[in-house]
């Protein structure tokens, strides 16, 4: 009911006595819908000795159902003012209450209220996916439905109508809707969650309407879907993944060779021992794969990762079962070395083969190992009736081209190798991995050496170069310190000397340093304090190549135990590789290289730092004029080989020639960049993507490098691409 206002008294005179008359004065109805009535009485009593007749006249949203009424003398009478709202808000009027001698009158007020349904113009499902074979599966969401109509009013909703049978506002089960039965009523700021599902049938871009009827009106929904149809995928990979070390990280390629696109969801790596085994940085999914797409990994392994480890790559697909490609890390024998470590033979044509790749196996052990034989472990390619692999047999594309004999013996720190070889002959397009294990009779342990390659259609290959700013370099030479050396000191300093003049500038960091290449197990090798007390020298003193130079004199007569590699690991451990930059080791000797495992201390070194390593040997060799100890018995070549360095003649009166262009591999400035591979026809030469003319470039195919004109080469921090076709080796 309405607040009551004070009471009125109206006195009216009439021929037999006086009536006196009295209500109140206003009349308040508070909230109501629009569209709806309130009813409030109001009491008129006759106070006087006579009756009244009342006529009544109403003004605004207010009624009464009577015009007009008798009250007798003393009688109290209620007269109901109805309220029915036409407009929200404040809504007023008067209620004029009229006698043949007087006239009074009463202000009515009430407040216009309304319920108002609110929800989303449109709700987006998805994503929504179709696969051929595969019976279709809803697609469920909810959406948020209120009441934000003026306070006091009740939302009253009926039952939606969809358009179509393929939503639901509700749910399926089975194929049928079981559909969503909305409140009685809704308060005003109440929320509701509606659920709606999609059974869609068909793909396209798709929308439906949905109408929901209420008292605040009716409101219609838009829902939205992008359905995409997909094929089951059929996947093509190598048969294993074989991980190395952490240093080395295999690279997978799995391969939708079926027809159409499919749909890959998840893709996860576990191994046993859990946690060793991740994914390096890759495409997001999930991830759309047409005919010949490919999925792409980089498999890490974690630091401390025991030996042996196995694990799994689990792909899921639309449509498709699990599909797994098995991982295993073999255990190795420790003190047994294969140089390389890995290789990786770079893009060849589809249908082609690469170069063979030569492989040396080093003892250093302190007791021989006998090598049972080498076999491939993993030979990447397509088993029997694959895409590319019609016949009855497998097809690999790594393949072993040379072994070594069966229960070969290895003498503890031999410095002749036994060597096998292999080559790489891709069946399709994209990246393989594989492996080759050497056996190793007893108990020490297999080795293995990981393979990979990218077969390519036409065997286009992009090589990305970017020139340096200032680099950092650290140069040690190892001279030979023995008695037979001495009378070719002279030819040391000859030939250093426009190798230090090169590194004298703004783009070069550079610390220099000189030790004996004594392999006596008490020589104590160390760093020449040469320059003012300090092991290493510094090329930004504009006395620094005299005082380097006459560090050569003082060197100490050594014994005849010639070694350097083994010596400058040990020296570097100690001293400390710059981390990002290049360390540049030189051997200078007239003999052979007496290093207890010598493959083995150069992986030592090429481990320390984070930066590249050039390990470069001047020594005797068969064609040598000068007298020598020993002509090189291919270990100082093997060394050089394996590290990115030059293996030269030290009869040669010029030797120090082939040392100025260690720059080619990566610090400023330099106009040389070597190929990985052979190039057949045309190059196409980028610098910051701008095409670079022939007539500022040439090929020099002895080095298989390109070399720039003076003037010509990329400026500092610049980037330089190099595309070409691989050749084809016969």
């Amino acid at each position: 009911m309405g607040l009551r206002s004070l009471v009125a008294v109206a006195v009216l005179a009439t021929a037999c006595g006086t009536g006196r008359l009295e209500h109140e004065s206003s009349m308040v109805f508070g909230d109501q819908e629009i569209g709806r009535t309130r009813d409030l009485g109001l009491q008129l009593t006759n106070r006087g000795t006579a009756p009244l007749a009342l006529t009544f006249e109403v003004s605004g949203d207010f009624s009464v159902e009577e015009a007009s009424r008798p009250v007798g003398a003393g009688e109290t009478s209620t007269l109901v003012v109805h309220f029915t709202p036409t407009e929200l808000g404040l809504r007023t009027g008067t209620l004029t209450i009229r006698s043949p001698s007087a006239t009074s009158e009463i202000a009515l007020a009430g407040n216009g209220t309304r319920p108002a349904l609110s929800l989303p113009s449109r709700v987006t499902l998805g994503p929504v996916t179709l696969v051929t074979g595969e019976p279709a599966q809803p697609v469920s969401s909810t959406f948020a439905l209120r009441n934000t109509g003026t306070r006091g009013t009740s939302l009253r909703l009926e039952p939606p109508r969809v358009d179509g049978s393929e939503l639901c506002v509700g749910a399926f089960v089975d194929s049928a809707c079981v559909p969503w039965v909305p409140p009685a009523t809704l308060d005003t700021r109440t929320v509701l969650d509606v659920p709606l599902s999609l059974l869609a049938t068909a793909p396209g871009d798709r929308h439906w309407w949905v109408v929901f009827p209420s008292n605040g009106g009716e409101v219609v929904l838009e829902v939205v879907a992008q359905v995409e149809s997909f094929e089951p995928c059929v996947f093509s990979a190598p048969l294993e993944v074989v991980v190395f070390t952490s240093q080395v990280a295999p690279f997978l390629q799995i391969t939708h060779v079926g027809p159409g696109t499919c749909l890959v969801r998840e893709l996860t790596i576990s191994s046993a021992p859990a946690g060793f085994l991740t994914f390096g940085e890759a495409q997001p999914l999930p991830l759309k794969l047409a005919s010949g797409g490919a999925i792409t990994r980089w498999v890490a392994l974690g630091e401390l990762a025991p030996t042996p480890l196995v694990g799994v790559i689990r792909v899921v697909a639309a449509g498709t079962a699990p599909f797994e490609v098995p991982i295993r890390r073999a255990a190795g024998a420790q003190c047994l070395t294969i140089s390389p470590g890995s290789l990786d033979f770079g893009v060849v044509p589809s249908g082609c083969s690469s170069s063979i790749r030569n492989f040396q196996i080093y003892n250093g052990c302190s007791t021989p190992v006998t090598l049972d034989r080498v076999e491939l472990a993993a030979a990447a390619g397509e088993p029997a009736g694959g895409p590319n692999c019609p016949g009855p047999a497998p097809c690999p594309e790594f393949s072993l081209v040379t072994g070594f004999p069966s229960q070969t013996v290895l003498g503890p720190g031999s410095t002749v190798p036994a060597t096998f070889s292999v080559r790489y002959s891709p069946i399709n397009t994209g990246s393989d991995t594989g492996a080759v294990v050497v056996v190793v009779t007893g108990d020490g342990g297999d080795s293995v050496v990981g393979l990979q390659g990218r077969g390519d259609p036409l065997g286009i290959s992009t090589a990305t170069y970017r020139q340096g700013t200032q680099a950092s370099v650290d140069i040690l030479v190892m001279v030979d310190a023995s008695p037979s050396f001495v009378p070719l000191r002279a030819n040391v300093r000859t030939n250093l000397l426009p190798l230090l003049n090169q590194v004298t500038g703004p783009c070069y960091d550079v610390r220099w340093g000189v030790a004996a290449a004594d392999g006596a197990q008490d020589a104590g090798v160390t760093l020449i304090a040469n320059d003012a007390g300090q092991r290493w020298t510094s090329s930004r003193d504009p006395l620094f190549i005299e005082r380097a130079l006459s560090s050569f004199d003082a060197l100490p007569v050594g014994s005849e135990v010639e070694a350097c590699v083994r010596p400058a690991s040990d020296l570097m451990q100690d001293a400390g590789v710059r981390d990002g930059g290049l360390f540049m080791g030189v051997c200078v000797t007239d003999a052979l290289e007496q290093s207890v495992g010598s493959a083995a201390a150069l992986q030592t070194l090429q481990g320390q730092g984070s930066g590249s390593l050039s390990w470069n040997t001047i020594t005797g060799l068969a064609a040598s004029t000068c007298a020598v100890e020993a002509t090189d018995d291919g270990v100082h070549a093997s060394l050089a080989s394996a590290a990115n360095g030059v293996h030269a003649d030290l009869c040669n009166p010029t030797w120090g020639v082939s040392l100025e262009r260690f720059g080619t591999v990566g610090w400023c400035p330099h106009d040389a960049f070597f190929l990985t591979s052979r190039p057949n026809g045309p190059l196409e030469i980028r610098i910051e993507g701008r095409l670079v003319p022939d007539t500022d470039w040439t090929l020099d195919v002895v080095n298989n490098a390109v070399v720039f004109f003076p003037g010509r080469a990329p400026a500092p921090g610049e980037t330089l691409t190099i595309s070409f076709r691989e050749a084809c080796p016969p």
